[in-house]
């Protein structure tokens, strides 16, 4: 089967800041960053379109969170059987290879925002920063 993303559109969206957090630090500290992408539903709207409505979310651990609802527009080459096999399942998903992919859009979709958002809300930007490891010189 193949999954071809046509367009992404938020629902609903949330963020709030759940305690102050000191702009400047003397030390570094450490901050759990989980970003979860759940898929809600799946919806015929086409010949082989479907709706696929979503949560994203975005904790970081006592500072922020970020939730939206989306509808993803899709064209799927299979979606009749598609959608037999997820109304016949009860772990409601897509094959591995198409939720890699979708997880992916809704991913890149959404990151300029959580970005831009965070920024504004005064948290720290969800990037994982980079380390490089010094060399010992024998």
């Amino acid at each position: 089967m193949q999954l071809t993303i046509k367009d992404i559109s938020i629902k609903k969206i949330d963020a709030y800041r759940e305690s102050s957090f000191p702009i400047k630090q003397k030390k570094e500290i450490q901050i759990l960053v989980n970003i979860n992408i759940a898929l809600i539903e799946l919806k015929k709207v086409e010949d082989d379109g479907a709706i696929l409505k979503s949560n994203f979310t975005l904790d970081m651990s006592d500072i922020g969170h970020i939730d939206a609802q989306l509808d993803t527009f899709a064209t799927i080459d299979d979606l009749d059987m598609l959608i037999s096999d997820w109304e016949k399942s009860d772990k409601r998903d897509l094959p591995n290879d198409m939720r890699g992919q979708f997880d992916n859009a809704i991913f890149y979709y959404m990151m300029p925002l959580v970005m831009s958002m965070a920024e504004k809300l005064k948290m720290p930007l969800p990037i994982p920063p980079i380390h490089v490891k010094k060399k010992q010189v024998d």
